[in-house]
């Protein structure tokens, strides 16, 4: 798919994660970008990561520390994927960006990351309880962003 900071090939297995198609452009990436500009940030929890494009492409952007988390191990499996063809090497650190990918539940982050991010971005399953997501992110950084 076309970015602003260029292209980025995601990998998804059908059978096993939600499946999206959209136009042209990507409006979770141009929510994305719009959230980079605004300030940009230096660390960023994409805190349900799915195949990890929101935080590939954060670090694409420039972006110098992301940690992916999410729940579903198949989505932990394919941001690994992700991460090494967009050119991320699974030393966890290239070319001054680093990375690191939990498979935890949101809520329980928080007690885990003993640090405190810039962003900390949203992209829920439908049916997700927004108020308690919301409330983890609040611990991990001091900016959220909820895509929906």
């Amino acid at each position: 798919m076309k970015t602003p900071s260029g292209g980025l090939c995601i990998y998804r297995r059908q059978s096993r994660l939600h499946i999206e198609f959209p136009s042209h452009e990507n409006p979770k990436i141009n929510a994305v970008a719009r959230e980079l500009e605004s300030s940009t940030p230096e660390s960023v929890v994409d805190a349900t990561c799915g195949p990890g494009t929101l935080g590939i492409f954060s670090l694409l952007s420039g972006v110098g520390r992301v940690v992916f988390n999410d729940l579903w191990g198949d989505a932990c499996d394919m941001t690994r994927l992700n991460l090494e063809v967009n050119g991320f090497s699974s030393a966890r650190k290239t070319g001054g960006r680093s990375f690191s990918i939990y498979n935890m539940d949101i809520r329980d982050l928080p007690d885990v990351l003993d640090e405190r991010f810039d962003l900390c971005i949203i992209d829920p399953f439908p049916g997700a309880d927004l108020k308690e997501f919301a409330e983890a992110a609040r611990k991990l950084a001091e900016r959220i962003l909820i895509i929906q």
